[in-house]
């Protein structure tokens, strides 16, 4: 298992602009005859490529010294602040319910304690296994409270793949919804809980607190398909990443960014963190993202998507929706296959920045 930290530093934008300019003036240098002393006509080609190498490599070095100080917070603290300000503000619209941000809240909350109830401890792995639904973003909130370690599943995955997954994580629970509840059963050892309405409608004794959470806990984990290796995010990372790059992604308390992709995946994590500044997640059904999606984006009045670096602007999937949504392209964190990881003590180290 590895670790990513996460250092929100510069955009590679702002650092190619000036790598660019290094190269263009040391590029515009002419070559000037040196007479009376034998080196007339002297080839001076190697000497300047190694002086553009090293101007280079100092302007992105200059350009990296002033690294922001990391976000010492819990991801469901930054929720909660969001909770304060914006009390009766829509948090999730979809297609099979609404939540406020204060109902995010109290139902997240009471879910947490009925979880640590079943044992769900801190640090402990959880395998989630739900369909498009407002009970994912309710469940991956209350696992943050519980101090547990979300591994969303994309179940729209082959399930001998999704065994390969779960063999790799090796969850102590796998909360599913009734949808999935015989496939998540099938997919490996760990206990089942079913998270449903009437599940989140019944009475909770909440007599004790919930447990503390360290902003260097593990917040999630994303594991390849293929059994490769695996890539662990904490609370700071991400809080991190997300405060300093809400601005560039256009996330601000009026954002509705429409939950396109699986929280299987980085970007999809990032949609959800749109509730972290007071904005509200919409999400449509698996039947609205395949027969049409232009029709869910309209009914769910979604102004903003976040989308994965490889949907290029002239994609199919991009011409689908550029004109009924802002797109912003997300090139950062945790997919093992966008970095390469050096095991060193189980930790990668990563810079992440936002591609708009």
């Amino acid at each position: 298992m590895f670790h990513i930290q996460i250092s929100p530093g510069y955009s590679l934008n702002q650092i190619h602009k000036k790598e660019k300019a290094a190269l263009k003036e040391v590029g515009s240098m002419r070559y000037q005859p040196r007479y009376g002393n034998g080196m007339q006509g002297v080839d001076q080609k190697p000497r300047r490529a190694e002086m553009q190498k090293k101007l280079a490599f100092d302007d992105i070095w200059a350009a990296n010294l002033a690294v922001p100080e990391p976000i010492e917070a819990c991801v469901h603290s930054l929720i909660k602040r969001a909770v304060w300000e914006f009390a009766s503000s829509p948090a999730i619209r979809s297609w099979d319910g609404d939540l406020t941000y204060q109902q995010l809240d109290q139902v997240s909350t009471r879910l947490a304690h009925q979880l640590i109830g079943v044992g769900v401890k801190p640090r402990t792995k959880i395998a989630l296994c739900f369909e498009k639904t407002w009970l994912t973003p309710v469940v991956m909130v209350a696992l943050m409270k519980a101090g547990a370690v979300s591994i969303a599943l994309d179940i729209s995955q082959p399930r001998e793949r999704l065994r390969i997954i779960m063999a790799q994580a090796c969850p102590s629970f796998i909360l599913s919804s009734s949808a999935n509840e015989e496939l998540a059963r099938q997919l490996g050892m760990a206990e089942v809980v079913v998270v449903d309405r009437q599940m989140l409608s019944e009475e909770t004794t909440m007599a004790c607190s919930l447990p503390a959470v360290s902003p260097s806990d593990t917040l999630c984990v994303f594991l390849s398909p293929d059994g490769g290796a695996g890539a662990a995010v904490t609370h700071r990372e991400f809080s991190s990443a997300i405060t300093y790059q809400q601005e560039t992604l256009g996330l601000t308390h009026n954002s509705r960014v429409v939950d396109l992709e699986s929280h299987a995946t980085r970007v999809g994590w990032y949609s959800l963190l749109v509730l972290t500044c007071g904005g509200c997640l919409c999400i449509p059904s698996l039947d609205g993202l395949r027969d049409s999606i232009e029709s869910s984006i309209i009914a769910l009045q979604a102004d903003s998507v976040l989308l994965a670096s490889e949907i290029g602007r002239t994609t199919p999937e991009y011409a689908k929706i550029s004109h009924l949504v802002r797109p912003r392209h997300v090139a950062d964190v945790v997919a093992p296959s966008d970095v390469t990881l050096k095991q060193t003590c189980g930790t990668a180290a990563v810079f992440i920045n936002p591609v708009t």
